[in-house]
Parts: C-alpha cells; structure tokens; sequence
C-alpha cells in the first residue's frame, strides 16, 4: 500500500504528528511506499525521516507557494500513483480535494484539519462559509480525522456524516527524550508556556495573569512570535523570554517547570498538554477546543474559563509546589492510555486498510481481490 501525505506548511502540530507518523508508516509498509509533500524551507521540522520519502516545494509564502504546492503534487500524484492520499491542514484540503479530479488518481482520500479553521476569532458570516465549504469537500473525501472529542463534534455539528469521521486522537512518543534537566535555581512555583506568542495561544492573558505574582512565581516563555507581533506585550521581571528551543531544550525545560500554563483562546488539540503530561507535569488550561477533553480538571491539571485573568492567576497559585507533583503522575497516566503515537499510528494505518478493502473489486465469494 502506498501512502502520500500534503501539507501546504506543517509549522506547530502537523510537523509532530508526521514525525511520529511517518517513521512508523515506513517500517509498516516499506520506504518506497511512503511520501510526503511539504514545503522545501520546512524540511528541517521533521525528524527521523528519510529524504527519499520527502517531496519539496518552494514556499517563499503562503500566496507564493500555492503554484508550486499545486504542480508538486500533480507530479508526484502521477508518479507516485498513491492508493491513500493523507492531506494535512485547512489550505492544502481546499487546494488537493478538488484538484484529485483533474489527476484522474483513483487513490482514497483522508483529510485531517488538525485544527478546524470556522474555530477562530472571526465573523459569524466567515464562520458560515468555511463551515460549508468543509461539509461540501467532505462530500469528495472518504476519511475526515478528528484529532480530539471536540473536533469530532464540531465536524458533526457542521453536517460532516458520521460514517466519514474517524477520531484519532495525536499522539506523541511515549518517553521523552532522555535530556538532562534545565538549571533553574528559584524557589519560587516555576510556571512554563510553550508555543507560539500569537493571540490564538492568549501569552498575553498569561502575561496579566501573573503581574502581580512576582513574589510567588518565576515564569518562562518558550517560543516566539509567528502571526502577530510582540512588541506590545509587557513583560514583568520575573518572566523571562526563552525564545524558540530545540526539542531536547524544550524537554529540558519541562522536566525543570512546576507547571504548564496553556491560556489558548482556541485549540483543535494541543499538543503541548500532551508533551507536559508525558513529563509528567500537571497542565492549567482553558477549557475551549481539545485541551477541555484532554486535560482532566482537578485531576491532572485545572481548566479555567477563556481569557478569564483572574480564574488563571488563581489557579496558578492554588496549589504549591509539592502539591502539583500528584496532578501531574495522574496526567502521566492518562497520556499512557490515551496519547502515545503507537495507538495513533495503529487506528490509522487500520483506517488505511479499511478504506484500501473497500476500493478494491469484490468478488462472488465476497473477498476482496487482494484476498484471493
């Protein structure tokens, strides 16, 4: 079986997930069967994969690359000749979907949003349209993944047929990498946030949240900004400014940190829960998107009400610091059962072979014609 996996840019969740993925997908169905297209300057954020299996384009921005995007993939669709075609993220399923007309390829189709894009900030006559325009390519798509409860949900609410939706949750290796941890010599709670500084992952609701806690916490900020800028965020003196890190920094930091502070004002899923709770670090979050299924409140971590200052500076200090250490072995624990990439890749590759059975001729004797 041959798999090709399109992404128009896979920055954040989608360049985890294919680096969980891709790698198990390879030693399940060979390298040869195995491809993924994604933009050439982002070759860099996967991990462990063979250059055979990628597949570049020039992405110089994301107007830019759109050409470019569409060209590769006629190419190597044509080449390749895939029997699944796994396309990643909101542009790449409005651009692929209706173009596998023009190909001709007979390959099945499985789209995963990673994040559905009518969940933003935006104007209710938008969110309309971009739940309709995913409800009508759903129609040309054999497979939707959703990534958590909520974006199974959200697919249902929007017309998706249940039949066609299949809930994966993401999945991340089930140890993390064995790195030593980072130096940070504070008696104070140590309170950690990993991710983009852009409205969407609300740093700034942390920011104000912790002003006034500066005698009761140092806080660090992994990350930078992406889509918005952050030279009006006020940053007090017990918050310092990391930057991005590399995985094995990041790792370093989380074994280092009390807690983990997620303020988003959306999430499909977020990944960052999961990493926190593989560390075995308890999670304070919102309650919107996948952090509301993922993080257990009161159990693993607390859920607090978005963009609520107060709700997140009171639950940062509800506990000290020999107290979280019991959130955060029973966030490991459900990480355990729900999160490794092993069952993620597992429940995948059988939605691949369910699809591949049922495309196939079937003959009298009710077998599928590779069954005979």
């Amino acid at each position: 079986m041959k798999i090709l996996h399109i992404a128009e840019t896979i920055r954040g969740g989608p360049a985890t997930v294919l680096s969980e993925i891709i790698p198990r997908q390879v030693l399940e169905f060979g390298e040869e069967n195995v491809g993924v297209i994604i933009p050439r300057q982002q070759v860099q954020d996967l991990e462990n994969i063979s250059k055979i299996c990628i597949h570049g384009f020039e992405r110089r921005s994301r107007i830019l690359g759109i050409p470019f995007l569409i060209a590769k993939a006629i190419s190597v669709i044509r080449r390749f000749e895939p029997d699944i075609i796994h396309i990643h993220s909101t542009v790449a399923g409005l651009l692929i979907r209706p173009l596998l007309v023009l190909t001709q390829s007979e390959a099945r189709i499985v789209y995963c949003a990673h994040g559905w894009s009518f969940d933003m900030d935006m104007s209710p006559i938008l969110q309309s349209t971009l739940e309709r325009i995913e409800w009508v390519l759903s129609l040309r798509t054999d497979k939707v993944i959703a990534i958590s409860e909520y974006e199974y949900g959200a697919g249902l609410r929007i017309g998706i047929n249940s039949s066609k939706l299949e809930l994966i949750r993401n999945g991340i290796c089930s140890s993390p990498p064995p790195v030593a941890k980072a130096s940070w010599d504070d008696p104070r709670l140590h309170v950690l946030f990993i991710g983009r500084l852009d409205k969407q992952k609300g740093v700034d609701i942390l920011l104000d949240a912790v002003a006034e806690l500066g005698a009761r916490v140092a806080v660090r900020i992994v990350g930078d900004s992406v889509v918005n800028s952050t030279k009006k965020l006020k940053i007090p003196d017990h918050v310092k400014m990391m930057g991005w890190l590399c995985p094995t920094g990041v790792s370093g930091q989380l074994a280092a940190c009390d807690l983990v502070v997620m303020p988003s004002r959306w999430e499909g899923f977020g990944l960052v829960a999961i990493e926190a709770m593989r560390a075995g670090k308890p999670v304070v979050a919102t309650r919107v998107g996948g952090l509301a299924s993922i993080v257990v409140d009161g159990v693993t971590g607390s859920l607090v009400t978005k963009e609520s200052v107060a709700q997140l500076s009171e639950a940062i200090i509800s506990r000290s610091a020999s107290e979280w250490p019991e959130l955060g072995l029973a966030g490991r624990k459900r990480f355990l059962q729900l999160y490794t990439s092993d069952r993620m890749h597992r429940i995948l590759a059988d939605v691949y072979y369910s699809l591949r059975v049922t495309s196939e001729p079937v003959l009298a004797s009710g077998k599928s014609t590779s069954q005979v």
